[in-house]
């Protein structure tokens, strides 16, 4: 009778488990890029432009993962009143979320490193955009009423794509070193010398 699967062959099984796992969210990453890059190019190219008028803005904050103190999550939210064929609107715009830690910064590794403060960015920004201010706003063409902060500036409107691919590559990176992994595992569990015992004649 044959003895139980070694240590080795164990954990070659987990390994490539958890390598297919990871090439799972590769790939659903990889989809989510095309699609956010298809939904971007469509607003910037098809979508009609209006001048917005700002009424109010202010920096938002929320502590995903305790009440106060981990993870950070800082974004701007602004009322806007414009006109779309003579017919007035009122939104509420929501600029890109930027998460940091509880020292409410990150780290970028753009063509150099450099440490983003996204408060103290998204309050210069409303002081450059008092109440009275013009902006210039995309808008869905077959609903007026939904205006969108994507093209208006760097500040507001951060491309999620780069950082999508980014996740997609790691992951897909992270996958083939368990299944390279679990591949030397396997090979060394099956050797004549490793821990597989033969039953005695």
């Amino acid at each position: 009778m044959d003895d139980a699967p070694s240590n080795p062959t164990r954990a070659s099984g987990a390994l490539t488990l958890t390598a297919y796992f990871l090439a799972f969210c590769a790939v659903l990453l990889g989809v989510a890029a095309v699609a956010r890059r298809h939904h971007r190019n469509q607003v910037l190219g098809q979508w009609p432009t209006t001048e917005a008028t700002i009424q109010s803005c202010d920096v938002n904050r929320d502590y995903p993962f305790q009440e106060d103190g981990g993870g950070i999550v800082f974004w701007i939210a602004c009322k806007v009143a414009y006109a779309v064929a003579d017919q007035p609107y009122a939104a509420t715009l929501k600029s890109t979320q930027r998460h940091t830690g509880r020292s409410r910064t990150y780290i970028t590794f753009g063509g150099s490193i450099a440490t983003v403060h996204p408060e103290a960015l998204f309050r210069g920004w409303i002081r450059r955009h008092p109440p009275g201010t013009t902006v210039t706003l995309r808008y869905d063409p077959s609903d007026p009423s939904a205006p969108t902060f994507v093209g208006v500036d760097r500040v507001v409107d951060v491309d999620p794509v780069p950082g999508t691919v980014t996740g997609a590559l790691v992951f897909a990176g992270i996958a083939v070193g368990f299944a390279v992994l679990a591949l030397v595992l396997a090979r060394r569990s099956a050797l004549p010398g490793g821990r597989r015992e033969v039953a005695p004649a």
